[in-house]
């Protein structure tokens, strides 16, 4: 198995989410600074360093959780199951399975901006895939995503929590449609549905 495909060492795994996190954090924090030019720089320098020493021996690819019996079990018995915590690129949620239904909260930061004081539409349509192929994969069928369409109803504010949530409508041999949305403040303010298919041979991993 190449190394893009092995997930890490246990006891890797949770080092990595801490420094996913803090990857995060300075993510939004070099979003927003207000600091002055030479503090600037110095951080600037820090972090070059910091990319120097973490980049000294690296992998193909991100770390990811192949999805296993185990965490398909895990979901279905209604335990939340993390995604994302393994990539900085990605948004962490943790996602609650109820059969064909899942949910989670998210509260949208200025990292994730689109219109000014709104979530941008690509990031909601990332995390309604992403939630939607989880889902998808906690059913013991795991597919890719063939078709998904939005429908964006309002805008959707940041700095205000958000309930994500998904359905399987549907299930046709090799073939699922899923809807999704999402919701704040009582009110939907994105709408989606989405087919996915499993190609013969797939492997997919669960970023938990």
């Amino acid at each position: 198995m190449s190394q893009r495909r092995t997930a890490p060492a246990a006891e890797r795994i949770q080092p990595l989410t801490r420094l996913v996190e803090s990857t995060r954090s300075l993510m939004s924090a070099a979003g927003t600074t207000d600091v002055d030019v030479a503090t600037l720089q110095e951080a600037t320098n820090l972090l070059d360093q910091v990319t120097e020493m973490l980049g000294r021996q690296r992998r193909d690819r991100v770390h990811r959780i192949p999805i296993t019996p185990t965490w398909t079990e895990r979901a279905q018995r209604g335990e939340p199951v993390r995604m994302a915590s393994l990539n900085p690129m990605r948004i962490p949620i943790s996602l609650h399975v109820d059969g064909r239904r899942a949910t989670a909260r998210f509260l949208p930061s200025a990292l994730f901006e689109g219109p000014p004081d709104c979530l941008h539409g690509g990031f909601a349509a990332a995390l309604i895939d992403h939630l939607l192929g989880m889902l998808v994969s906690a059913q013991g069928i795991p597919g890719l995503t063939a078709s998904l369409e939005l429908r964006f109803r309002r805008p959707t504010a940041l700095d205000i929590e958000c309930e994500v949530g998904g359905e399987v409508r549907d299930v046709s041999g090799r073939k699922f449609l899923a809807d999704a949305w999402i919701r704040q403040s009582g009110e939907v303010t994105v709408e989606a549905t989405g087919l996915f298919v499993r190609p013969d041979g797939l492997e997919l991993a669960a970023d938990d």
